[in-house]
């Protein structure tokens, strides 16, 4: 029986040692051709065409040349927004807000307040509504005007004007901007169209930008 066990074990590495033959006699014989097909790939070459590009020399700018051609660059936008008198939130003293107008990037925005006085006043506020948006803005710099526009005499409108630098999320404005019962609740003084709404008319003038 252990003379049958020795062959057998002979047997199968006779059989192993013959597999491990074949493997590298395929490999040896793909060597020649892998050594061609090394040599095909080097004896090619690309054609890769010349790239040409425009090239000019620096040069100065005369700044004081440019600005008397082009003259002043005034960075300046106006929008309008419309307010109801009738509007629960600012019957109630609430602030409403208008939407956002973009000027140079930086978002801008409206909003009323009636005042709770004894002789109440249409409360009237800019503000630059940036905060957490443009992380790089430190302040800006700006003229802004702020317009009541009387819709039936155009030249009666009433326009307040003021110069303030603006950090962002802050406002600036007027508390007491017109007097509500004469101004807006009397229609007959041209400021409140059919539907009893009254337009603000907003330009803004960049000074300048602060950044980070």
């Amino acid at each position: 029986m252990e003379i049958l066990i020795e062959d057998l074990k002979a047997s199968v590495k006779c059989a192993v040692d013959v597999v491990e033959d074949t493997s590298i006699v395929q490999v040896l014989n793909r060597i020649q051709q892998v050594e061609q097909e090394q040599e095909d790939c080097k004896s090619k070459t690309l054609d890769i065409p010349d790239v040409e590009y425009t090239w000019f020399e620096e040069s100065v700018i005369d700044t004081a040349t440019l600005v008397e051609q082009l003259g002043t660059i005034l960075y300046q936008y106006t929008f309008t927004s419309t307010f109801n008198v009738d509007d629960e939130n600012l019957q109630l003293g609430n602030e409403v807000y208008t939407d956002v107008h973009y000027i140079q990037g930086l978002a801008w925005c409206l909003f009323v307040r009636k005042s709770k006085t004894d002789t109440p006043s249409l409360s009237l506020y800019i503000k630059l509504n940036d905060k957490g948006h443009r992380q790089t803005v430190k302040s800006c710099q700006a003229t802004i005007s702020l317009k009541l526009l009387n819709v039936q005499h155009i030249n009666q409108s009433t326009e307040r004007t003021s110069t303030n630098t603006f950090n962002p999320d802050t406002d600036w404005g007027w508390s007491e901007f017109v007097d509500w019962k004469d101004i807006l609740a009397n229609k007959e003084r041209g400021f409140l169209d059919d539907n009893n709404n009254f337009t603000i008319q907003a330009t803004v003038k960049i000074i300048n930008i602060e950044r980070d």
